[in-house]
């Protein structure tokens, strides 16, 4: 991370439990400094809630079609960088399993690295190395600049969860659809890039006048009802002048 620019460290429930450690110091080399500064979350939520995009490390394959997710290729990844001024994370896995299905949904894309399709796992070291310089080779773009400032992931995750509450009260899911449907639904958001802190406000005032319950339409006492030339007999009888007339005639 630090020969490539990069000093912020988020770790969510490292191995061990404790953090820092000697193990990692021992290793860290010239790098004391990002290990002792890295902080530690007990939830993948808090540790992405303030960044406004995300990229999940992996190299699964099939994981775009699965999980409704668009997929960058890190030798790419220089024309699909965010403006200038947006909190970008990179969200890499465990050593052994990487990231889960549940973790991959949380990014906006995943980003993956060009290997040979027969041997593609790198470990996290590698992973973490090759990602690191590629971004550190992206060019500086402060002409690019977001006109409207994007959502946290807090309050996407918080959109996304009244959302599936909202769906969930109505039996909308069911014990086999409720993945690929939840899934489905992430992808369209993460597609409606830059998803913006008003859209994000926006979609929750609907989901809480869908939420009211239905009021009876009110209607107005009263109005008048236009005519040509003739009266429209009412509830209250009345008639028109000619009516009238031509009772008094007969």
């Amino acid at each position: 991370m630090k020969n490539f620019g990069l000093r912020e460290l988020r770790l969510v429930r490292p191995a061990g439990g404790e953090w820092p450690n000697e193990k990692a110091r021992a290793v860290a080399a010239r790098a004391v400094d990002l290990i002792d500064a890295a902080k530690v979350y007990d939830s993948l939520d808090a540790a992405l809630a303030d960044l406004q995009y995300v990229y999940a490390a992996s190299g699964r394959p099939r994981a775009q079609d699965k999980l409704a997710k668009d997929v960058v290729m890190l030798r790419g990844v220089q024309e699909a960088l965010p403006p200038a001024g947006t909190r970008i994370g990179v969200m890499f896995g465990r050593e052994d399993n990487g990231l889960y299905n549940d973790e991959l949904v949380r990014a906006n894309a995943i980003l993956t690295i060009d290997t040979d399709p027969g041997f593609y796992s790198l470990n996290l070291g590698q992973a973490v190395l090759i990602v690191c310089y590629e971004l550190f080779r992206a060019p500086r773009r402060p002409d690019l600049v977001a006109k409207r400032e994007r959502a946290s992931r807090r309050e996407v995750e918080g959109m996304l969860g009244r959302l599936f509450s909202a769906l969930d009260a109505r039996a909308f899911f069911t014990q086999y659809n409720r993945d690929v449907l939840q899934f489905a639904i992430r992808g369209f958001f993460d597609r409606l890039d830059p998803l913006s802190r008003q859209d994000v406000a926006a979609v929750r005032q609907v989901l809480k006048a869908l939420q009211r319950p239905p009021q009876p339409q009110q209607h107005q006492s009263g109005a008048a009802v236009p005519t040509l030339g003739r009266a429209v007999p009412g509830a209250d009888g009345t008639r028109s002048d000619a009516q009238r007339g031509r009772d008094a005639s007969a």
